[in-house]
């Protein structure tokens, strides 16, 4: 269903206030250790690597990658962090995100292919990977020890096919799951293979033992929705950004909101807002607050903002190729990602700031920007 406006600030009427990341900035500084984003690219030669920076840009560090990249995710009280490729990928890395330094290279567990993210539990010991079990089609979790060189002990079902980005719940007991929906095959690997009777969901599930928690998909009207991103605040509300896979005249809402318990409840955007972002997001965000939205279109090549307290459109920036996105420390403001382009910008009112990096001006940004914690000394 579509969500009214009432009914939407009843569901956000409890959202925590208060910057996570403002609180990690300053804990973490004091230590030695700096705040630092990092994202996958591609570079001017044609290779691939994911590269790491402070807010400032003043340095960078860079690891060269065997094929494309997609998403990053921090390691909770360490400076490490994992990559995994892009789907249907075959690698994913783990290496020291201020120095650059490799800690382990993974291979895709027999029969099955990364499917671009994971998310580590709060003790940072365990990580769980989406993947595609190709030959059953089906979607399934791996889990993966770091304490153990990042060896794979087991995998859970995901529940559903296609499952794509995964976050953990304000529990840290429950994951997250945004299953697309969409089959397909690594031998095949940009064939969607069963779009007339697609059904993706957005899963509960236990980390622990596996088991399907809650599970919830979109109604008939909206079966071609896929969805693909996700973000969760601090008071386990959900953001939801899909894909369309339907005709492509068609005009159908792309963002959506969820609270662990009711249905799927999806923003009536302004029709020139769904225009502007042709039937595909490419990630979202929430700010530090838990308050603001940020949802990114590689293909209308905008970020759109959202007042999720209201709920209300705030504003538009035209980034060409613009994907990436990632809070910073201050409310209300984002880093971004785009073809040649990094820039913190305003939400509430659309300003930009440049944020340049030697060697970097003219480079293709990947897909995701990712925020933790790293150090620019030498590894032992």
């Amino acid at each position: 269903m579509v969500i009214e406006r009432r009914k939407f600030l009843v569901l956000v009427a409890s959202i925590v206030k208060g910057s996570f990341l403002y609180t990690l900035a300053q804990s973490k500084v004091a230590h030695g250790q700096v705040l630092l984003y990092a994202s996958a690219c591609e570079n001017q030669q044609g290779g691939f690597e994911v590269v790491c920076f402070p807010p400032d840009g003043t340095s960078t560090s860079k690891i060269m990658l065997p094929d494309r990249g997609h998403s990053i995710t921090m390691r909770p009280n360490e400076t490490e962090a994992i990559l995994f490729a892009r789907r249907p990928g075959t690698f994913a890395i783990a290496f020291h995100p201020g120095t650059g330094r490799l800690i382990q290279s993974l291979g895709s567990h027999q029969g099955r292919c990364f499917c671009g993210h994971g998310v580590f539990e709060p003790e940072g010991r365990l990580v769980y990977a989406t993947e595609n079990d190709f030959e059953n089609g089906r979607g399934v979790i791996g889990v993966y020890d770091a304490n153990e060189n990042y060896r794979r002990i087991k995998e859970i079902p995901s529940h559903g096919i296609g499952p794509h980005e995964i976050k953990l719940y304000p529990d840290g007991q429950t994951l997250v799951v945004a299953n697309g929906g969409i089959l397909t095959h690594p031998e095949l690997p940009r064939v969607k293979m069963n779009l007339p009777t697609m059904e993706s969901s957005l899963c509960y599930i236990n980390r622990e033992n596996g088991k399907l928690l809650a599970k919830f998909s979109l109604t008939e009207q909206f079966r071609q929705l896929s969805i693909r991103h996700i973000d969760i605040n601090s008071a386990g509300i959900v953001g939801i950004a899909m894909q369309y896979k339907g005709p492509s005249g068609n005009l159908v809402p792309l963002i959506g909101m969820h609270d662990g318990s009711r249905q799927i409840m999806l923003i009536d955007e302004p029709h020139s807002v769904i225009r502007s972002m042709k039937n595909y997001c490419g990630s979202i965000a929430f700010d530090s607050s838990g308050e603001v939205l940020a949802v990114s279109s590689p293909l209308g090549g905008c970020v759109t903002f959202w007042d999720t307290t209201a709920p209300d459109f705030l504003s538009s920036v035209n980034i060409k190729d613009v994907c990436g996105i990632s809070p910073s420390t201050n409310n209300g403001e984002f880093l971004v990602s785009g073809r040649g382009t990094l820039a913190f910008v305003q939400a509430r009112s659309g300003q930009k700031e440049l944020l340049a990096l030697a060697a970097y001006d003219d480079i293709q940004w990947d897909n995701h920007l990712s925020v933790g914690v790293g150090t620019t000394q030498p590894q032992i």
